[in-house]
């Protein structure tokens, strides 16, 4: 967490070297964003696995450097309840089906540059975090192991900004990224693993915004769709 923190205060220095002129006018908010996530996890043939909705939640800082560029940032963290069945020994000999039970760490991120083509349009272009993780300990299998999966790449698409009235707006994003990692795998069995992991997919968002000029605040409410392959 740290480092990105000190990545973004560099390109927030470094954005605005580029921008001299508008200095002055660079204007900064920031926020709470939360995000009620279903989420979807791999199976395969010998695997059935089941993940509790919940809540993400973190930061969200934005800084207008003139009215053509800006700057925002999402960092979101998330618990997951995990239930995961193995078939594999009752399908090839017969034997027990395991049930494991344990919670998943889920790190969100995303920083963009933003550049407003009109009105209505804007692009962008950034980067993306992901970060998730579980540390197992089943005590009826005498079975513990450890899990991390980190990924960090570029991303980029576009943003339509529709007035609907006064001080309402329909926003639309959508966008794809690409990124690479690792994958960490540990138990007490005496298996140890680490393989090169690539990611790609989309992220898209709608949502109401409605700005409350005396408070100079801005609501958002609505829905987002993220796919990873």
């Amino acid at each position: 967490m740290k480092y990105l923190i000190m990545k973004l205060s560099l390109v927030i220095i470094v954005l605005s070297s580029i921008f001299p002129s508008a200095s002055s006018a660079v204007e900064m908010s920031a926020g709470i964003y939360t995000w009620y996530a279903w989420w979807d996890f791999f199976e395969s043939d010998y695997t059935k696995t089941e993940i509790d909705p919940t809540i993400l939640y973190g930061p969200a800082l934005s800084v207008n450097f003139n009215h053509m560029y800006s700057l925002t940032f999402v960092f979101l963290y998330g618990i997951f309840d995990v239930n995961e069945k193995n078939y594999e020994e009752a399908i090839l000999s017969g034997g027990s089906v395991y049930e494991f039970n344990y919670e998943m760490d889920r790190f969100d991120s995303d920083i963009a540059l933003n550049y407003r083509l009109n009105n209505y349009f804007k692009i962008y272009f950034g980067a993306k975090y992901l970060r998730s993780q579980y540390d197992d300990s089943e005590t009826a299998y005498s079975f513990s192991c450890k899990f991390e999966h980190t990924v960090f790449g570029p991303g980029a698409g576009i943003s339509l900004i529709i007035p609907v009235v006064n001080n309402l707006y329909l926003i639309c994003n959508t966008g794809g990224f690409y990124l690479w990692g690792s994958d960490k795998y540990s138990d007490n069995l005496g298996e140890n693993s680490k393989d090169d992991s690539r990611d790609y997919g989309l992220n898209s968002s709608i949502s109401l915004a409605y700005y409350i000029e005396p408070a100079s605040t801005t609501i958002n409410l609505g829905g987002r769709y993220q796919y990873i392959k």
